[in-house]
């Protein structure tokens, strides 16, 4: 039974990378888009929140940078392990775009 927690464990935590990566992406669009990096970090956000639910306790805010040729948008997170034998799991998604919106 332990093992198939700690399992279950590994695979939400990589469902939870994937989460943050689109936020980044997102967050990427939305910012090239409007021209705001605030509206990136709010799109970023809402993705987060929205992939994620409780989850989303462990995600700090979304950095984004915007310039003349592109933006950069980077996301971080904290995630326990569900048990003593699963390491606290640190990551960072990060979306780079470069010219004008395609949307």
């Amino acid at each position: 039974m332990i093992l198939l927690v700690a399992v279950a464990n590994l695979l939400v935590l990589r469902y939870a990378d994937g989460i943050l990566q689109s936020a980044a992406e997102e967050g990427v669009r939305q910012g090239l888009a409007t021209g705001d990096a605030t509206s990136c970090a709010a799109r970023a956000a809402e993705v987060v929140e929205a992939g994620l639910g409780p989850m989303a306790a462990g995600v700090a805010p979304a950095v984004c940078t915007l310039a003349a040729d592109g933006a950069i948008a980077g996301v971080t997170a904290t995630f326990p392990g569900w048990l003593p034998l699963v390491p606290t799991h640190d990551t960072t998604a990060t979306a780079r775009r470069t010219g004008l919106a395609a949307d």
